[in-house]
């Protein structure tokens, strides 16, 4: 009974996930006896659970040979905890660390209740009292004998870099990286493992561990990395080069794509000897594999394309100062607090910044240097090269991207990185507008006194993005359009493609819509907007945040008047959801309603003989006449983004 239980919570996700509703069958499930496994640490106990229901979702239907009777293996470890000779190492916010942590009720009452602890792998030196020493056990990752070359090779050099964070922190060969020996078993606790795996989607690599619950102490570091993920990293680079014509045997499309391996493999380990993200790596000079590294490409002179510092080689500088906090030694005559304390005022000595994914990762993220997918300390800077970068590679798309014998409408697929290379920068330069520099203060450190970030630099920012939702910048090439045939037969549009209005035939269009939308979603996000509502700056208030925007899209003349038109209509359909909203700032709302009627006072005094201001109007009118009734129109999603390589 206890095996033969949705422990995993199968039925509740496809629920959540709207693939249909399922329940467990006990008469359609059994112990899967070949996963029945005793090792010197752990056992291993493996059950088959079929669910029946009705599915209703694509994604069930796509991995399940009948959906309607699912069958998974769930899986139960027993791990026999570590004796009591490791000694915990305590946690700090701006350590780089993951924590683990307790209530501890026999804390006296002016002392904090919560004990919180780093989580690291047990390592000790041979000989403490020295500088540089050996390990008595080294820390040994094995990567999965299935995995294919020049995969193979890849990952175990990335993996490798870490050895040299331990030589930062005093050790000699202290992290070895090995093919896991024949008649070795994954699942023996004993083995950190590499584990190279198959998927029908691509999605995120992990970094995961087992640890003991009491001290934070690794037990076992298990990493798993997608087959699809260098797939993607090299369509990126196909879209870029577009070289076939010229150069079948050009190799950077490979080079980069193992390159990013390498980088993985170094973050996945890092994960697994726990480390947290570092999304300010970037802001210093790729100080960290714990980042998510957006591929450096640069434009040359004569348009030369160069891909010599698309991802970075070797561990950062916040690594290995990480790996001395977490795993370093205090001299003799330094108790562990004073070495500790030490570290992280070097650390901000170097100008070394940690912020991780709380502050990093929501669309309307408010930190100005901690991004996912970029590159260096000038979120706006990087945005505009990345634009012309982007310019050059769309001219460029077209038959020699595609290798020979391949259909012209999979050129469509090559587009999309290529169309939406700006889509992480995006994101990373909105982040200026309404945006606060700050750090993980503690008390008794140096701090910084947390306020807006200039007017200058988030009048810069607003500039920089309207720049990408321009017409022209939205446009694509008329020669790529028409080499964009429907799918042919055999092949197939799928989640990596542009939805759109117009059938099989490809729609320029609304791809310029996803995109235009995705500007527009970090430029009037709710919290972005409520931060200007409170900072309350004398010439860079919300009323003319909102009135420059609405000028550019509604003033501006220049362009493709479909784009323009569009670009208009789904302004309006952003203010309109801000004006409806329940959760937003009162005075959000408020400026968001007054926006739309001197948009209409402005720009639609033309709506009896103009379909588009026509339309416009009404959408407003009936909007206002029943707001909780009116339904917003939709707008075409993009296709998935992160991992490079969904959310």
């Amino acid at each position: 009974n206890f095996l033969l239980r949705d422990a995993h919570g199968v039925t509740a996700t496809l629920e959540k996930s709207k693939q249909g509703t399922y329940k467990l069958d006990k008469t359609k499930s059994a112990i899967y006896k070949e996963n029945l496994l005793n090792f010197p640490n752990n056992s291993e106990f493996e059950a088959i659970l079929t669910f029946v229901g009705n599915a209703k979702g694509k994604y069930i239907k796509s991995v399940a040979a009948d959906p309607n009777v699912v069958t998974v293996r769930q899986h139960h470890s027993f791990v026999k905890l570590p004796d009591d000779q490791y000694k915990p190492r305590v946690f700090s916010p701006d350590c780089g660390y993951f924590l683990t942590s307790y209530y501890d009720y026999a804390t006296p009452i002016d002392q904090d209740i919560i004990k919180r602890f780093i989580t690291r792998h047990r390592l000790t030196k041979k000989n403490p009292e020295m500088e540089i020493s050996e390990a008595i056990e080294p820390i040994v990752y094995y990567l999965d004998r299935g995995c294919p070359e020049p995969v193979r090779s890849a990952l175990i050099e990335g993996a490798q870099w870490w050895n040299q964070a331990f030589e930062a922190a005093g050790y000699v060969n202290a992290f070895q990286v090995e093919v896991l020996p024949e008649g070795a078993h994954p699942l023996d606790v004993r083995y950190n493992m590499i584990q190279w795996v198959h998927r029908s989607t691509r999605g995120w690599s992990y970094g995961s561990s087992v640890v003991d619950p009491r001290t934070g102490e690794i037990i076992k570091g298990h990493v798993s990395l997608g087959s699809l993920r260098v797939r993607q990293d090299f369509m990126i680079a196909q879209g870029i080069v577009s070289n076939f014509d010229k150069n079948s045997e050009d190799t950077r499309m490979l080079d980069l794509a193992l390159a990013r391996l390498r980088q993985l493999s170094a973050h996945e380990v890092g994960h697994t000897i726990g480390l947290a993200h570092n999304f300010a790596a970037s802001y210093n000079d790729r100080a960290s594999v714990m980042d998510y590294p957006h591929p450096l490409i640069e434009l040359m002179a004569e348009n030369d394309i160069s891909f010599e510092k698309s991802y970075d080689v070797g561990i950062g500088d916040w690594d290995k100062r990480s790996i001395i906090y977490g795993y370093g030694y205090p001299s003799r005559t330094q108790s562990e607090e004073v070495y500790l304390s030490g570290v992280l005022k070097e650390n901000d000595e170097k100008g070394l910044l940690f912020i991780t994914d709380q502050d990093a990762r929501p669309a309307g993220g408010i930190h100005p240097y901690a991004h996912l997918w970029d590159n260096g300390n000038d979120p706006v800077g990087e945005l505009q090269r990345i634009n012309k970068l982007r310019a050059h590679s769309l001219n460029n798309l077209g038959s020699g991207t595609l290798p020979e014998g391949v259909p012209y409408s999979e050129l469509e697929k090559k587009l999309v990185p290529v169309y939406l290379m700006q889509r992480y920068q995006v994101d990373a330069a909105s982040k200026i507008i309404g945006g606060v520099d700050f750090s993980y203060n503690l008390k008794g450190e140096k701090t910084k006194a947390i306020q807006p970030l200039s007017v200058e630099m988030q009048k810069k920012a607003l500039e920089a993005l309207l720049e990408t939702i321009q017409p022209d910048y939205l446009e694509m090439p008329e020669a790529l359009i028409q080499l964009i045939s429907p799918p042919a037969f055999g092949y197939s549009r799928d989640r990596e493609t542009f939805k759109g209005y117009t059938g099989s035939l490809f729609d320029h269009i609304g791809a310029a819509e996803a995109a235009a939308n995705h500007t527009l979603k970090f430029l009037l996000n709710g919290e972005r907007l409520s931060r200007l509502s409170n900072f309350n700056l004398s010439d860079f208030s919300i009323d003319q945040y909102l009135s420059v925007i609405s000028k550019d899209v509604f003033g501006g003349q220049s362009g493709n008047v479909k784009i323009r038109k569009m670009l208009q209509k789904l302004y309006f359909i952003h203010l309109m959801k801000i004006s409806s909203s329940k959760t937003l700032s009162k005075d959000v709302v408020a400026h968001a309603l007054f926006e739309m009627e001197q948009i209409k006072n402005q720009y639609l005094s033309n709506a009896k003989v103009n379909a588009h201001a026509y339309y416009l109007k009404k959408m407003s009118e009936d909007f206002l006449d029943d707001p909780e009734e009116y339904k917003l129109p939709e707008i075409p999603s993009l296709p998935p983004g992160s991992p490079i390589g969904c959310h």
